[in-house]
């Protein structure tokens, strides 16, 4: 049962830290230094406390649901609420894994107007990757609900998942682009201030939405606070290292978005099923149309690429230019 499960992943931790422990725990390659780790710590210890508030603010619905509904709704809530969160943050980190280290590496060897090029390079690309996966989660709910979560989650699963997506929406724009500006400005306390406003107002909505929409309420407070977590922090990169606006590429990845959910919904209401069948003729339609939209729109640079990269296809002897 659900031990087998906890006892199979602990074993494959334990088996791939084996495999890396003699490297990792080799000698260091550079000698002890006390300031390198003062100012290790200095960075290191406001983002630890960053991180605990990030914990704590997705995991507080969990304790008032318990505390004011009970173990039936946690069991709900949190089953659909961790699916969907991983649905929406991996692409994220993803994307995110080419922006981060590029902007760092690149505002130390150039100056701050390449750093931002790339910033605006390396945002068209984060939402590019997390705006469809959150709007074609969100209509893909009934689906989703109907093929992954068993039948006593899906009516509720339904519900919640919408919001659910949204809400990791935005914490994913925190976490992975607005807070960017605080590392680029050495500036890790801002961390702190961020995600523990973030958790005071998730805090301060959660009670009285839960006690008047249950289940529901515990989403749309997540939801509510990480758009004002996104809010707060955009204001606060004024202070730190300011992001570039990309104003006109994000109406071209709304617009691709926007065809996407037009056909997705078309698809919907013609394939009236909540299987799995249902769900991959949804998916298949949504991903399709959206990439042709994105081509079409010009989206992170899409239609060059796709030039440069037909002319760097292996060629044979016979045609021109080989």
């Amino acid at each position: 049962g659900g031990l087998g499960l906890v006892a199979a992943v602990i074993t494959s931790y334990v088996i791939s830290a084996a495999f890396s422990a003699r490297g990792i725990w080799a000698a260091p390659r550079a000698a002890f230094s006390r300031t390198s780790l003062s100012r290790l710590a200095a960075y290191g210890v406001p983002i630890t406390f960053s991180g605990v508030f990030v914990a704590l603010t997705l995991s507080l619905d969990r304790f008032v649901l318990y505390a004011l509904i009970g173990t039936d709704a946690v069991g709900i809530y949190g089953a659909t609420a961790e699916f969907v969160r991983q649905c929406a943050i991996l692409p994220a980190i993803s994307a995110s894994l080419a922006l981060a280290p590029l902007a760092v590496s690149q505002l130390k060897s150039e100056d701050g107007a390449a750093t931002t090029r790339h910033l605006a390079d390396g945002a068209e690309l984060l939402f590019a990757v997390m705006l469809p996966a959150t709007v074609g989660l969100a209509i893909a709910a009934p689906q989703v609900a109907g093929t992954i979560l068993g039948p006593d989650y899906r009516a509720t699963a339904t519900v919640l998942i919408p919001f659910l997506a949204f809400a990791f929406f935005f914490h994913s724009v925190s976490q992975q682009f607005v807070q960017l500006s605080f590392s680029l400005a050495e500036k890790p306390y801002f961390y702190i201030r961020h995600t523990g406003a973030i958790f005071f107002i998730n805090l301060a909505l959660m009670l009285p939405l839960v006690k008047m929409f249950g289940v529901v309420g515990a989403a749309v407070s997540l939801l509510l606070s990480e758009i004002a977590g996104v809010i707060i922090g955009l204001t606060m990169t004024r202070r730190a290292f300011p992001l570039p606006r990309i104003t006109l590429r994000l109406l071209r990845i709304g617009a691709s978005v926007a065809v996407m959910a037009l056909v997705s919904l078309g698809t919907q209401s013609l394939v009236d099923r909540t299987d799995a069948v249902g769900l991959a003729i949804l998916v298949a339609a949504g991903a399709l149309s959206y990439i042709a939209a994105a081509f079409a729109f010009n989206v992170v640079q899409s239609r060059p690429l796709a030039v440069r990269a037909w002319s760097m296809r292996p060629r044979r002897a016979s045609e021109p230019g080989a």
